[in-house]
Parts: structure tokens; sequence; C-alpha cells
């Protein structure tokens, strides 16, 4: 999950947590119950599923700008039950050429040109469907964020977004994102990630498969 909408999350079920009150503080029990099975509902809708991607196999090109700059290429199968990567970009001005490939079970990364190769149980975030692209409109509501209309990106129409009061905004489709800024409304861009190529139909290259046959030796 990205970290503002942890935030945004986290101020939205304490809200409903301070509002149900309890037995003689106004509110009834049953009340009680029922705003904590709404915060529960809330906070299980913005925990996305890894297979969570609106499309069965595509490639998405991002280009990023800020704390991480350069480009990540995605490519997703089965709706991202497996997922390869490779990211060309520098974090905090150190470069980086990596890819990464999970399978379905485990993560494999290998640093280029000649980089060691590394596996883990644990799938990067990265990899997965974000909060923001996979949670119902009434959850991003709940959480401060307002619909504006819908937006081009990558050839695609998106639903656009933005939360003026934390300066994030985004544009999501089929439960893809296609452009997130933090620092949206400032004068300086914390973050920003926008998809330039989109390519429905396309697979996994061999050559980011082929870290997992690597992995397993």
């Amino acid at each position: 999950m990205r970290r503002p909408l942890l935030t945004l999350l986290a101020m939205a079920l304490a809200a409903l947590t301070i509002a149900c009150g309890g037995p003689g503080e106004g509110g009834a029990e049953g009340g009680a119950e029922g705003a904590r099975q709404a915060a529960t509902e809330i906070a299980q809708a913005f925990v996305p599923r890894a297979d969570q991607f609106g499309v069965e196999r595509f490639k998405l090109v991002y280009d990023l700008e800020g704390q991480e700059t350069g480009t990540r290429t995605m490519w997703v199968e089965e709706y991202g039950a497996r997922v390869g990567m490779e990211d060309d970009l520098a974090i905090y001005n150190q470069q980086q050429h990596r890819l990464y490939y999970w399978d379905g079970e485990r993560g494999y990364m290998k640093d280029l040109p000649d980089g060691q190769s590394s596996s883990s149980p644990l799938r990067m975030k990265s990899s997965e469907p974000t909060s923001f692209a996979t949670a119902p409109e009434s959850g991003l509501t709940t959480v401060g964020y307002e619909r504006i209309g819908d937006k081009d990106v990558a050839g695609k129409t998106c639903q656009h977004w933005k939360n003026a009061q934390f300066s994030f905004e985004g544009c999501r489709w089929k439960n893809i994102e296609l452009e997130f800024l933090n620092g949206a409304g400032t004068q300086r861009i914390i973050q920003r990630s926008t998809a330039t190529e989109y390519v429905e139909g396309e697979g996994i290259p061999d050559r980011i498969k082929a870290l997992a046959e690597g992995g397993r030796d």
C-alpha cells in the first residue's frame, strides 16, 4: 500500500472509531459494532490481491521523476499472478538497473550488467496492484479523495482523482495505476509516476523468466 493512502486510511478508521461512541456515551452497542464493521470493510478494500489487475496480460512502461527517476517496465500475466519488471533508474541519485521476476511463489532479482542474482519468498510491492488502483470509489472518497473527471494517459481514458489536503493526485484504469503524483499542486513533486506505453497481450520476456532457472541452481 502506498504510504499516503495508509496514512489517510488510518485517519479515516480513527474517525469512524471515535464517531461510533459506546454504551453510555450516546452510541448504542449495536451502532458501535456497525461502525467497527464498516471500518473493517474499508480497510479490507484497501488491501489489493496480487492477481487483482483488471487486464489478464499486458506490458506497461512508466516514466518516473523524483526520489526515483528513470523508467520502470512491467509485464503482467494472469492478472498479476506472474509479473516481470525492469527498472532502469536512479534512486536518490544512485543508479540502478535491475531485473525482477515473480513466478507466483518466489521473487527473483538480478542487478545488471553483471550483478549477482538473489531470490526471496516475499514479493516486491512495486510488482503488485496499488491500493489506489484497486480501492472502490467509496473507499477513496472516505479517505479524502475527490473524483475530478477523466484523463488520457498512455492511450487509455482513466479516472482522475485528487486529494488536495495531502497533495496527492492520480489516474487509474481497470485496477491499473497509470499516473500518481505525490506533491501535486505544490512547487515540488516528491514523486511522479506516469505510464507512457501500454501494450495489451504482451507477456513476460524469456530473459526475465530465466531468472527463476538461475535462482534454483
